[in-house]
């Protein structure tokens, strides 16, 4: 059976989807229609047979070629053959689109109350906000009749292994994220200020490496003017995917919120901690015998509702109490366990 599977985005979304992608592979072909850019995490899987991209909608400017191109990309899902359709979205508009390509077996995820039917599925699982997302990616390998393959996110780098100038032991750390291209949720980021006393308390015990996007490039540059060059070395916004990856598998730890950087970093088999304020733990952190991650213990946490989406209180929250009572001493305890690094 050709099989494809839809995540638009985001990119940690996207790397949610892979465990069902491996699953799927042991007894069918794999295709996957994701936007432009997000393939670049998955252009070396070796479990997909092709991954087609579509163009965001996004500039007036650039409006009617992109419609052009995308109609292209329509187009070439429709000499594909597909026979079935997993929507990773509640976006029904994309079920309906698989229909009318002529897919003729649509899965996909359903809102609390709604019937398949209506969706333009052939059958749905219900989103739910107690499993967590990958389990519940993995019941749609249960549909296509195929045993799931482990929960373990995947990504694959090219075979050339990067030498980048930064000594061992060290551990890997970005204060920021918490923002996309469509949403931005800033209350998901420890206070700089922890960060900063985090790094303090560690010393020289291990060198810190800094990461992360140009959004978190003035986050880090002020973060670090108190530290010491020696044990605290800025490579935010100057890697790519390959070099991110090798340089995370050479690390002892990646420690940072919860955002796209916690779930690649999983992807290496180093131990990760993610740091868990909004959203919930137990849904969205990565699930390897080496990931662990803190939830804040404050009585509004988490607040985020995946239903509801951009709508949800989490986005308005303008004082994030969750992340602020979350103490260093905890994380620094966590992180010591993780390294063990002996009690000063």
């Amino acid at each position: 059976m050709k099989i494809l599977i839809i995540k638009l985005a985001s990119l940690g979304d996207v790397l949610h989807a892979t465990p069902l992608v491996r699953s799927l592979a042991s007894s069918h072909e794999v295709y996957f229609l994701t936007f432009k850019g997000h393939e670049k995490l998955l252009m070396n899987n070796p479990h997909l047979k092709r991954v087609f991209t579509l163009h965001q909608m996004d500039s007036w400017m650039v409006l009617p070629w992109r419609l052009v191109l995308n109609a292209l990309v329509i187009l070439r899902l429709c000499f594909a053959r597909i026979d079935i359709s997993i929507n990773l979205h509640k976006k029904y508009i994309l079920n309906k689109l698989m229909k009318g390509i002529g897919i003729k077996n649509r899965f996909g995820l359903l809102k609390e109350g709604d019937d398949s039917s209506e969706a333009g599925l052939s059958d749905g699982i219900v989103f739910n906000q107690k499993e967590h997302h990958i389990l519940q990616h993995l019941k749609f390998a249960e549909l296509c009749k195929t045993a799931p393959r482990g929960t373990a996110m995947e990504y694959v780098p090219c075979q050339r292994k990067m030498i980048l100038p930064v000594q061992a032991p060290y551990m890997v750390l970005c204060a920021g994220g918490g923002k996309n291209k469509w949403a931005s949720m800033s209350n998901k980021v420890w206070p700089k200020e922890n960060f900063v006393e985090l790094i303090r308390m560690l010393g020289e015990t291990v060198q810190v490496v800094l990461i992360g996007g140009s959004q978190d490039l003035a986050l880090h540059q002020e973060s670090i003017r108190t530290l010491s060059p020696r044990t605290v070395h800025d490579f935010t916004n100057q890697l790519d995917f390959d070099e991110l990856f090798y340089l995370i598998k050479g690390s002892k730890l990646y420690l940072g919120n919860d955002s796209f950087l916690l779930h690649f970093a999983s992807t290496t088999n180093v131990s990760t901690l993610g740091l868990f304020g909004p959203t919930k733990g137990t849904l969205l952190s990565p699930l390897g015998a080496r990931d662990y991650f803190i939830q804040s213990s404050a009585d509004c946490s988490p607040c985020y509702d995946a239903n509801q989406a951009l709508q949800s209180s989490s986005y308005s929250c303008a004082d994030n109490q969750c992340m602020k009572q979350l103490s260093v001493k905890t994380v620094y305890e966590k992180v010591g366990s993780i390294l063990t690094i002996p009690e000063g």
